[in-house]
């Protein structure tokens, strides 16, 4: 699986370059090629990047519980910090969680801008470094626990 995605990333970036051409081939084509290279490297770096990575490692999380934790704290809006992952999606530099609590209430959305250096295992990743974690729309600031990683993700005990 992961082969078809750098086979794609690679196609996505010669479509891009070869969108280049038109622009330099013809003044006519200038907008619209530099519009399609635009597309066709978003998409490639999307597909090469390391959140389309990390987005395919915590697929085996989707619909579970799960604890979890921004800057060394459990992240707010649930009990515990426990929800369910509902979706996981790259998009550029940008790795994006929909998490509906476990106590109830709607569904929000955590970015993690231009994650890496991350620890992966079983039923826990740890993603040590980020730009920056924003919340349902807001930026969570930095605890200042120096050895807390930004985002930690691990599979909730079931209940009962």
């Amino acid at each position: 699986m992961k082969s078809r995605y750098l086979r794609l990333g690679i196609i996505f970036a010669v479509f891009g370059v070869t969108a280049l051409l038109g622009p330099l081939l013809s003044k006519q084509f200038r907008f619209a090629g530099i519009a399609l290279a635009i597309i066709f490297f978003m998409i490639a770096g999307t597909l090469l990047g390391t959140p389309n990575r990390l987005a395919q490692s915590l697929l085996p999380f989707l619909k579970k519980r799960i604890l979890v934790e921004v800057w060394g704290l459990p992240l707010p809006g649930s009990e515990n910090g426990t929800f369910i992952l509902e979706s996981v999606s790259a998009f550029g530099a940008g790795l994006h969680l929909y998490l509906q609590p476990t106590s109830g209430g709607p569904r929000s959305h955590l970015k993690l801008a231009q994650p890496k250096s991350e620890k992966l295992e079983t039923n826990r990743v740890e993603i040590r470094e980020v730009a920056y974690v924003q919340w349902a729309g807001k930026k969570i600031k930095h605890s200042g626990t120096a050895q807390s990683p930004a985002v930690v993700l691990s599979q909730a005990d079931n209940p009962g």
